[in-house]
């Protein structure tokens, strides 16, 4: 008999999870890339279009962003409210709602009606047009885009060096979903094309952060003989996903997104705090020098972060 037919079926299964955790990294740089390519061009695009000032998610609820010469302050209207009407055209989807605006010119008055969680209607008679300023373009699209390419180059970096490893992978990978986050930010107030992508993306901040905290700069006992306890902060990204998937583009329920969206977030800044706790506490109580040095450095490069 050869060796292969004593191996040991946890093996088998180390090497299963293996080869799932590296295709699930290179897909992520994968969307990665693609994100940062394609939202430029619809950065670009949007910010030529005449603009209502105010911002709406995908559902057509208007957002809290706000800006130079623009936002609720300036135009009354709050979110949660939802844009049914555009300058006398019923609008239902953001689609319809661009439409509308690409037929207006700059400095044109518009009528815009909206509609709120407890069906009261709300008008909205002198609604200007403007353009879109160039220095909040720069502030909620080019400054996040860059920090999130900064992220995607040590992502690649610390992949091609320690890839092989699963401390490399889960930084890598919280490195590669924390790109896309950023990248995409502008894309979900304004085009809507990858807002499910960036859904995904967030929800996965918080299982990157757990599983790295579990894995780096030494990884856990536990997780040295069960490998497969790295899967459970993921599987409730995965949950969250799902949900984001059947809410993200809900029109019947147009605000069911909300809760979804405030689930990721606090799953993230649980991930983050969780994340942050581990290393202060292996900061003290690490196997040697090395590790309660690195893991210094991480808690005051978190705090810098921050």
């Amino acid at each position: 008999m050869s060796n292969s037919d004593f191996a040991h079926p946890t093996s088998s299964r180390v090497d299963y999870l293996e080869r799932i955790s590296r295709y699930l990294v290179l897909t992520a740089f994968g969307v990665a890339i693609l994100s940062f390519i394609i939202a430029p061009l619809l950065a670009i695009a949007w910010q030529q279009k005449p603009f209502p000032g105010f911002l709406i998610d995908q559902t057509l609820v208007v957002n809290a962003n706000s800006g130079q010469g623009w936002g609720p302050q300036v135009t009354g209207i709050h979110y949660p409210e939802r844009v049914t009407r555009v300058a006398g055209h019923r609008v239902a989807t953001p689609f319809e709602f661009d439409n509308v605006l690409s037929t207006l010119e700059v400095g044109d008055r518009i009528q815009i009606f909206t509609g709120t969680r407890e069906g009261m209607g709300r008008l909205y008679p002198g609604i200007r047009v403007i353009a879109f300023p160039s220095t909040d373009f720069v502030r909620m699209f080019w400054l996040p885009y860059f920090i999130g390419l900064a992220y995607l180059a040590i992502g690649i970096w610390i992949y091609r060096l320690r890839g092989a490893t699963r401390p490399g992978r889960a930084l890598s990978f919280f490195c590669v979903v924390t790109a896309i986050v950023n990248a995409l930010i502008f894309d979900v107030n304004t085009t809507h094309v990858m807002s499910f992508i960036w859904t995904v993306a967030m929800a996965n901040v918080g299982g990157a952060l757990i599983s790295l905290a579990w894995r780096f700069p030494e990884e856990w006992f536990p997780v040295r003989f069960q490998p497969a306890i790295l899967a459970f902060p993921y599987l409730v990204s995965i949950a969250l996903s799902i949900w984001g998937l059947f809410t993200i583009y809900d029109q019947i329920h147009p605000w069911a997104y909300v809760t979804m969206w405030e689930a990721c977030q606090r799953y993230a800044g649980l991930g983050s705090v969780f994340f942050v706790a581990v290393m202060i506490y292996r900061s003290f109580t690490g196997l040697n020098a090395t590790v309660r040095r690195q893991a210094r450095l991480i808690v005051a490069g978190s705090i810098l972060a921050f």
